[in-house]
């Protein structure tokens, strides 16, 4: 991992700056509570283990935009940290530069009138939920309750709404960013700046900050209206292969865009290797309609947790391990129509890794999302498109999600050669997008993208000089 290019006086430069600029309220160094808390706010032990040189806890687009100015005059390196999911070392804290942390920025309000919710970009999908659940709305957010909105909805964001929305940021309306250079703009599907909309949905945070999203939202009802139907199911170890088959299936001719499901497939150290396989599959009706997922339900099951849900039960059910430890993420994608012995060959690949990596980890899994053609068609319908631009026909996310022991604090060379040996010889269907919130650093997820060319010359319009890929970790390839 190359070095940033600022250095430790240009960062302390920046912050003195910062502090008197803004004040010791929205300031904080090493020693005060507040410093402390972004420190830690990151999921990712390997994040934490860094110290920046100051914490800016702004509470305006204003003051984003002035600590960005201080940051680009002084050349110092900085990164910006929303909910702290992001699994990549060093791109959501950074090890002696400016940290912004919006954890005082996550407010969340109802638009009925125009049918839209103003999210901050440190709100939670879980609070967002509730926040927008006494009116019967919700917005298409992550799939678990504790990750932040402004990282989910950058790198593009995977819903159990978006089989019949799009992707979650699909559902972007309008932006406040603020540039590198400090300057604010704000970009709609209509005006000058769609260029930049667009590239914000799914492109990552190379662009800009954006510190004010306006989205539309979907009538789903309260957090007690029981709209939906499904749960989670869990199988021995030795149904992977069915687990793996009954997905690939799935992924290949799912048409049904008010159906949802993410399986789970990997293995476990706790005295020896634990094989674990479940799926979660929900959906937007009283009861699943016949031949929707059927394969799934003859599998053989140890727990069948089946029943009516609201949409705040669905979108929560999937708990983030509160342990936090050493993470890292590496991506793929196969297409729906892909030979089925590609979809073997990927679930053997984990075993392959596993047999390397397994003993310096705690865990490792298989989190398969199918992407279906509806999803891809609403995304289209929303008129200014996203990043991603995917071509028609269905296809699977593949995240292979890697987590150490407790108390590991810096990630094994062992592991990232066998992830990277990973990336390269398991299939992977050309002309297909990754995932970048589910992907490592090295892998240029853009160049997967629809149309590369036009992200990369949309990123030289509005960031010039390259700072942030100068100054900051992010998606590769710009």
């Amino acid at each position: 991992m190359a070095l940033l290019a600022g250095t430790h006086q240009a960062c302390l430069t920046a912050c003195t700056a910062a502090l008197a600029l803004l004040g010791p309220s929205k300031v904080a160094f090493v020693g005060s509570n507040d410093f402390q808390e972004a420190v830690l706010g990151p999921r990712n032990q390997f994040n934490r283990v860094q110290t920046p040189a100051c914490v800016v806890h702004p509470t305006t687009t204003e003051d984003v935009s002035a600590t960005m100015k201080l940051i680009f005059k002084s050349k110092a390196n900085y990164a910006v940290q929303s909910g702290g999911h992001q699994a990549n070392i060093a791109w959501n804290n950074v090890d002696g530069g400016v940290l912004i942390s919006f954890s005082h920025m996550a407010g969340v309000s109802y638009n009925s009138a125009t049918q839209t919710a103003t999210l901050q970009p440190g709100s939670r999908a879980g609070d967002v939920l509730l926040a927008l659940s006494p009116y019967g709305v919700a917005v298409a957010g992550a799939r678990t309750a504790d990750i932040g909105t402004g990282g989910l909805l950058i790198g593009g964001g995977y819903s159990h709404l978006s089989p019949q929305v799009g992707h979650s940021v699909d559902m972007l309306k309008e932006a406040d960013v603020v540039l590198v250079d400090g300057t604010v703009v704000t970009a709609t599907t209509t005006n000058k700046y769609k260029d930049l909309l667009q590239a914000l949905k799914g492109g990552g945070d190379r662009f800009g900050i954006v510190t004010r999203f306006v989205v539309d939202v979907v009538k789903t009802g309260t957090k007690d209206d029981k709209t939906w139907y499904g749960g989670v199911i869990q199988f021995p170890g030795n149904q992977s292969q069915a687990l793996m088959a009954a997905t690939a299936h799935y992924t290949r001719n799912i048409a049904d865009p008010k159906a949802s499901l993410m399986s789970v497939i990997g293995d476990v150290w706790a005295n020896g290797t634990i094989p674990i396989a479940s799926v979660y599959l929900f959906y937007n009706g009283n009861a699943f309609p016949k031949g929707i997922f059927d394969e799934f339900l003859a599998i053989p099951a140890t727990s069948t947790k089946l029943g009516p849900l609201s949409y705040y039960e669905v979108a929560t059910l999937a708990a983030f391990d509160s342990a936090v430890v050493g993470h890292a993420v590496t991506a793929s994608v196969l297409a729906g129509n892909a030979p089925m012995s590609d979809f073997t060959k990927t679930l053997d690949s984990l075993a392959t890794f596993w047999s390397t990596a397994g003993p310096h980890l705690g865990s490792a899994v298989y989190a398969l999302t199918p992407i279906p053609q509806s999803q891809i068609a609403a995304g289209r319908k929303k008129g200014s498109g996203n990043a991603i631009a995917p071509p028609d026909g269905n296809y699977l996310a593949i995240a292979l999600s890697q987590s150490y022991a407790a108390g590991v604090n810096v990630p094994s060379t062992i592991v990232q050669d066998a992830a990277n040996k990973w990336a390269s010889t398991t299939p992977r269907t050309s002309g297909k997008p990754m995932y970048v919130n589910e992907a490592g650093a090295e892998q240029n997820v853009l160049a997967t993208y629809g149309d590369y060319s036009w992200l990369k010359q949309t990123y030289a319009k509005y960031d010039p000089t390259r700072f942030s890929v100068g100054y900051s970790r992010g998606p590769a390839g710009l």
